[in-house]
């Protein structure tokens, strides 16, 4: 019998697989449109908002990591716009005003700006910003409360019921126009939102009544 080991056999390499040359498209960032059924009945909005939907982009869309699923095309002009228009609202001038109290809660960055008064803003710059057919264009604004870089209207001295007063002030009387009666609200709708806002009864009848617009007749707003 034979010393000599059996030989075994090399089994053959895998088979090489055949390259399509095919891969899966990488996913196209787009920017997620208004849902301008909302913003479309608001007069007014915070800055950063209507710079993202000047660029035709979802404000949520944006506030969520930064516009990260946005294009950096786009991601790009909403930076650019609010670097300008944050650098024109700290001056306190122009037609880029607020509404209400520039020093309460932040300052301009969360304060709220009619969309009349920034379409008027952004189409009077060179060149003017493009804005969506649906952006809301509604008539300028004839009379807002004016704002200051100190608290509005009394300096720096506050109280609660002075930030109520103000808050009061912005929300119901800063689109008051004294040609047009019907603009203006009723002392009772002060009154029952300040109430709403934890002021008792009777400091909220006493508030709307400072508040309420000097010749004003009463009655129904016609």
């Amino acid at each position: 019998m034979s010393d000599t080991p059996p030989r075994i056999s090399k089994a053959p390499p895998p088979p090489t697989p055949i390259r399509s040359g095919y891969a899966p498209p990488l996913k196209t960032k787009k920017a997620k449109p208004p849902n301008w059924e909302i913003w479309g009945n608001l007069q007014k909005a915070e800055l950063w908002e209507l710079v993202c939907l000047s660029c035709n982009v979802e404000p949520q869309s944006y506030h969520q990591d930064r516009g990260r699923d946005i294009p950096a095309d786009t991601r790009e002009i909403i930076e650019n716009r609010m670097f300008l228009a944050e650098r024109i609202a700290s001056t306190n001038s122009g037609p880029l005003l607020a509404v209400g109290n520039l020093a309460a809660g932040g300052g301009f960055k969360t304060c709220h700006f009619s969309f009349a008064n920034f379409t008027k803003w952004a189409e009077s710059l060179n060149p003017p910003w493009e804005l969506p057919d649906e952006f809301p264009r509604f008539e300028e604004t004839k009379e807002e409360l004016p704002i200051s870089s100190s608290k509005w209207p009394w300096g720096d001295y506050e109280t609660q019921l002075l930030t109520h007063l103000a808050d009061a002030a912005r929300e119901w009387w800063s689109t008051y126009d004294p040609g047009d009666p019907t603009t203006a609200p009723t002392n009772n709708d002060v009154k029952n939102w300040l109430i709403s806002q934890g002021v008792s009864s009777r400091v909220s009848e006493v508030m709307a009544q400072i508040l309420r617009a000097d010749g004003l007749p009463t009655g129904p707003r016609k």
